[in-house]
């Protein structure tokens, strides 16, 4: 079985991920340059907020509110990468993401794949995906 990272390697969606952060940095009063976002993307999300000197505790709940409902509008809507789909079409195949799973099902569906298995590390309360193999 083949092992895919969902962001960025699938579809693109750096644009709506640097978006979606900047609004909630914004909120904060932290202004995110997209250098600055590439020097500090990590999938421990959770690190990066307390890097920023935000208080994590506070806004937790609204910070994850605020990501899914862009991400999924966003993204959601999106397909695979042409090329991977096509590729992928008859493979046994499994998608990894620090995502949201709703995301990666809608993106399949749009992209008429279906994966043998979605592995999602956000909804186990862990951004970080290495825990998940």
């Amino acid at each position: 079985m083949l092992l895919f990272d969902f962001d960025g390697t699938l579809v693109k969606d750096f644009d709506t991920v640097y978006e979606t952060w900047s609004r909630i940095a914004n909120r904060f009063g932290v202004k995110l340059t997209k250098q600055k976002f590439l020097r500090k993307l990590n999938p421990d999300w959770q690190k990066v907020i307390k890097d920023y000197g935000i208080n994590l505790e506070n806004n937790e709940e609204w910070i994850i509110t605020t990501f899914k409902k862009h991400y999924v509008q966003k993204v959601g809507k999106q397909r695979v990468i042409s090329e991977l789909a096509e590729f992928l079409k008859n493979k046994k195949f499994g998608v990894i993401t620090s995502g949201f799973s709703q995301v990666v099902i809608s993106v399949m569906k749009n992209s008429n794949l279906k994966p043998a298995l979605i592995l999602s590390s956000t909804e186990t309360k862990n951004s970080n995906k290495t825990h998940l193999l």
